[in-house]
């Protein structure tokens, strides 16, 4: 968390210092006119990395005692988190960005962090979703319902993903078309007229 905190401040301050130096816009004079300011994607990875894998684990700490209220609770810590990594994106871009940029950036954050999520978390939850099935289970069951329950095993926490990250995405969006400029909003794709 503190390196989080750390490249948060580091972003701010640059933002705050690019702004008063020039007459531009901080996206616009914060980056070179040839190439990417390698410095900036540095302080973006170190803090979502720190953010994300912090509210991860604060999550798991909740989890080993509030199952239901931990996977409530991760909703919208991680819609913030993701908010929090958009927020520093603006802050601190890499290089000039654009409405479809950010959009991009909107979902490689949503699908990075449900990964960091899975691997801090997944384990544990499936874990707690096999041993419920085994203690439900009857010793009377057939082979045949074994594997349909095996298949159910898997059905079940992919749809429970799918969920998540739906409301996980919902509320990153909303709080980004609320807080942040027009330019950070999630563009969503438009299907053609002609059904194709």
């Amino acid at each position: 968390m503190l390196v989080a905190a750390l490249s948060l401040i580091l972003a701010a301050a640059q933002y705050q210092t690019t702004s008063v130096a020039s007459g531009q816009a901080p996206n616009e004079s914060a980056i070179q006119s040839l190439g990417v300011n390698l410095g900036n994607i540095f302080v973006i990875v170190s803090y979502f990395l720190s953010s994300t894998i912090f509210s991860a684990l604060i999550i798991r700490i909740i989890a080993k005692k509030y199952d239901l209220v931990a996977l409530f609770s991760s909703i919208p810590l991680a819609a913030l988190t993701n908010f929090s990594v958009v927020l520093v994106i603006y802050l601190v871009p890499p290089r000039a960005l654009n409405q479809q940029l950010f959009t991009s950036a909107h979902d490689l954050i949503l699908y990075s962090s449900a990964a960091v999520y899975i691997s801090v978390c997944g384990a544990a939850v499936l874990r707690d979703m096999a041993s419920a099935k085994v203690t439900q289970k009857d010793d009377e069951q057939s082979k045949g319902n074994e594997n349909s329950e095996g298949l159910a095993l898997l059905i079940f926490p992919l749809i429970l993903l799918f969920m998540w990250s739906w409301l996980v995405f919902a509320g990153q969006s909303r709080i980004t078309q609320i807080l942040l400029p027009e330019i950070t909003h999630y563009i969503e794709k438009e299907k053609s007229s002609n059904g194709t």
